[in-house]
């Protein structure tokens, strides 16, 4: 609705802004834990995760206009959770399966035909993370060991797969989170009993670092540099190496109590700013799903869901990732074991405004009577 204002001799047309809204949809609703997802090349969401109890299914679900595809992988004892990449026009999976002891598998779709093979049969193995480098070659990070963890790498160039240790220093490399840098060398951010750790491959060695904190997510940006979310204290930060050392920022600080930050996940949009899904609870058992993004002066901190709590089994965290047309899309597991996408109807950092409260005309109005000449 338009309104009139006059000051002194100019007349403007204003309106309201309208608060950004999100769409809340399920991907899948029965029987779901753990979820990871991936944006393709062709900007549609794709989603790995583990349905059912016996027996267990790798499932697999694809975005297909205004709705879902849903897809099984394979049957089998699905352990822990499983991670996805995109290339070649295909999903690529990384997934544990077995009970006594359990490996690492990877799964790729040839048409409509899902193929599967064993990457390394000689460890306990459990959290992973999958990446494809620009010649094809296949990346998985990946916990192993039954008492005392550790973290490793595993890479196929087509001519078979091989695995290295990266760290066996002390308790390593849960909930790791692989990613892959302009040189096709892997850069990867995992738990220890120092904290988050942080290592990548230089063309020689690996090196690491502890970064300390709790929970957190890695993401590389056009530079090469690590950008990182993650939780401490009850807070939420973002930290990220500028190329000479590393800079840090709280996101938000949770001030009512309770945990903030939890099971988060980052993601850099075309314009290098940082985008960060994560929950939040008041009472440690109910999180709520929150994101934040940076719009090149502060925090924007928006509450995506209220409505359902996440699902805590196996501390899954929600990933975020933004479209080319700049709108963030979030998946997340909620109670009953399902799988939600959220999307922003409106790019963040733009604001949608209702056209008619643009100012639309500029007008020299004649003032009656004229304070200065009540005659005229």
């Amino acid at each position: 609705m338009s309104r009139g204002l006059t000051l002194c001799c100019l007349s403007l047309l204003f309106a309201s802004v309208l608060s950004a809204e999100w769409e809340l949809e399920y991907v899948d609703s029965l029987g779901c834990q753990g979820a990871d997802m991936v944006l393709g090349n062709d900007d549609n969401l794709h989603v790995v995760y583990k349905k059912g109890t016996w027996p267990v299914l790798l499932a697999y679900a694809v975005q297909v206009g205004a709705g879902w595809e849903q897809d099984t992988v394979l049957e089998g004892d699905i352990a822990g959770l499983s991670s996805i990449a995109y290339a070649s026009d295909s999903p690529h999976i990384a997934f544990a399966m077995g009970y006594n002891p359990s490996h690492l598998y990877y799964a790729w779709r040839s048409g409509s035909t899902w193929e599967t093979e064993a990457v390394d049969t000689t460890d306990w193995c459990f959290d992973n993370s999958i990446k494809v480098d620009a010649n094809g070659v296949i990346h998985i990070s990946y916990t192993a060991g039954l008492m005392d963890h550790y973290l490793k790498h595993a890479y196929n160039d087509g001519s078979g797969w091989s695995t290295e240790v990266v760290d066996s220093s002390g308790m390593v490399g849960d909930g790791n989170v692989l990613v892959l840098d302009s040189n096709n060398r892997p850069h990867i951010l995992y738990n220890s009993q120092e904290g988050r750790k942080y290592a990548y491959w230089d063309g020689t060695a690996w090196q690491m670092e502890v970064l300390g904190g709790g929970e957190g997510w890695l993401t590389l940006d056009n530079n090469d540099n690590p950008h990182i979310s993650y939780t401490s204290d009850g807070k939420l930060f973002y930290k990220y190496y500028d190329g000479t050392q590393w800079q840090e920022d709280t996101v938000e600080v949770n001030s009512a109590g309770g945990v903030l930050g939890q099971y988060n996940s980052i993601f850099l949009d075309a314009d290098g700013r940082p985008h960060i899904s994560y929950g939040y609870t008041l009472d440690w058992w109910n999180y709520y799903l929150k994101y934040a993004y940076y719009d090149g002066d502060d925090w924007q901190i928006e509450q995506v869901d209220t409505t359902s709590k996440y699902q805590t089994a196996n501390a899954v965290p929600s990933r975020v990732v933004v479209d080319a047309s700049s709108k963030p899309h979030i998946i997340y597991v909620v109670g009953g074991g399902k799988i939600k996408h959220a999307a922003r109807t409106t790019a963040a950092g733009i604001d949608e405004w209702d056209p008619s409260f643009y100012p639309q005309a500029f007008r020299l109005l004649p003032n009656y009577p004229n304070p200065f000449n009540p005659s005229t």
